[in-house]
C-alpha cells in the first residue's frame, strides 16, 4: 500500500539526495523504495533543471508566433507597432 511521507521524511529525503545518499533514503526513513520513486518523481518540481535549460525554453516559448498577435512573435509585433509608432511621430 502506498504510503505518504510526513514533512520530516521529506526533509530528510531532501538533505540525504543532496550528500548523494540516494541509496540509504529508503533504509534511513523506513519506506519502501516504490514509495521513495513515486515522492520523488511527483515532488520534483523545477530542481532538476539548470538556469540555461529553463533560459533556453523561457526564449523558445516567447519566440512563438501567436494568433492573437497576427502570427507574429512578441518581438515581432512589439518592433513592428514601434516603426508605425517612429513614422507617426
Amino acid at each position: 500500500m502506498y504510503k505518504q511521507l510526513i514533512s520530516e521524511q521529506r526533509y530528510t529525503v531532501f538533505i540525504l539526495l543532496q550528500h548523494g545518499m540516494n541509496k540509504k533514503i529508503a533504509e534511513a526513513i523506513k519506506v519502501s523504495l516504490s514509495t521513495i520513486s513515486r515522492e520523488l518523481k511527483c515532488n520534483s518540481g523545477m530542481v532538476n533543471y539548470s538556469y540555461q535549460y529553463i533560459t533556453k525554453v523561457i526564449h523558445k516559448i516567447n519566440m512563438r508566433p501567436r494568433e492573437k498577435l497576427n502570427f507574429l512573435t512578441p518581438s515581432e509585433c512589439f518592433y513592428e507597432k514601434y516603426r508605425k509608432f517612429a513614422l507617426v511621430s
